[in-house]
């Protein structure tokens, strides 16, 4: 692998659903910390399948961004993944893995894009996956 080592990053989630048990599995698998988990339900899929994640999960999005982490993924429905991203760029965020589809329509995407190079951000769409 080229580039710098990702062993021992601190990884934050956004949406515990399945993705988001498939994103931590790969975090972890990586060397990774998961350091903060978020979702707007209570018990989400992921804390069923990885309930040490309990220890990290908020429902509280304050509680989460005031967590330091060097990755955000952003495992939820479509809609929230741009203004996610730009939640995480007002919060100093500079790394970011988002699902597919990254946006809903081209000029939402090309404002994400434009305001991640503003702030020096890497944003990278998990879409080869499958």
């Amino acid at each position: 692998m080229n580039g710098p080592s990702v062993t021992g990053a601190a990884i934050g989630i956004i949406g515990m659903g399945r993705m988001g048990a498939r994103l931590a599995d790969a975090a972890t698998g990586a060397g990774c910390r998961i350091v903060a988990a978020l979702d707007h339900a209570a018990q989400p899929f992921t804390l069923t399948e990885q309930p040490a994640l309990a220890d990290v999960f908020t429902t509280d999005a304050a509680h989460f961004w005031d967590t330091k982490m060097d990755v955000v993924a952003i495992a939820t429905t479509a809609a929230h993944h741009v203004p996610l991203l730009m939640e995480g760029l007002a919060h100093g965020t500079r790394r970011f893995v988002v699902e597919k589809p990254f946006c809903t329509g081209v000029a939402e995407g090309e404002a994400a894009l434009a305001a991640a190079d503003g702030a020096g951000a890497r944003v990278v769409v998990n879409h080869g996956r499958r």
